[in-house]
């Protein structure tokens, strides 16, 4: 990526048909390019999709943004974001007793879920787990102890 102009200053893959997705992306910074943020770089367009990258790549962008992968039905955009985490509405559940739910973020950075019992100050968080995510920004998470804790509180931070 040298630039925001599509074509000239970075590459787009045009397929007419189903795009299936797997492999890894890698976005370079050229000639001292940095996009701003919530840049957007329509990197492909399809008549449909099928799967995300297992991985992303990036030069790095200035601390605390990053280019993310944003799926789109007919596409894949990479998206100038900072790192903070989003729970994906609609993802959570329990089964047999077990919560889980999806944490979004950037791709190819680490992510730590912590938990806790009571809200009440001071706050003690207990972390649960720590992930790199994957190129398809989505953690599957799930707490195999919450069948021990009548209520359990998440949260989700970037964790460099």
């Amino acid at each position: 990526m040298a630039g925001t102009e599509p074509g000239t200053q970075f590459d787009q893959l045009l397929i007419s048909g189903k795009a299936t997705l797997d492999g890894r992306l890698h976005a370079r910074l050229m000639s001292g390019f940095v996009p701003g943020f919530n840049s957007r770089f329509e990197v492909l367009t399809c008549g449909s999709r099928l799967g995300t990258f297992a991985s992303f790549l990036s030069d790095p962008l200035p601390p605390g943004n990053f280019l993310n992968p944003v799926y789109q039905p007919g596409g894949v955009d990479l998206v100038t974001l900072d790192a903070r985490p989003t729970f994906t509405a609609g993802s959570l559940s329990m089964t047999n007793g077990q919560f889980s739910f999806q944490l979004t973020g950037i791709a190819a950075q680490p992510y730590a879920i912590e938990a806790a019992t009571n809200l009440e100050p001071p706050v003690s968080w207990t972390p649960l787990a720590t992930n790199v995510l994957p190129g398809s920004t989505i953690w599957e998470f799930v707490d195999p102890d919450s069948t021990n804790h009548p209520y359990r509180f998440y949260r989700a931070r970037y964790a460099p």
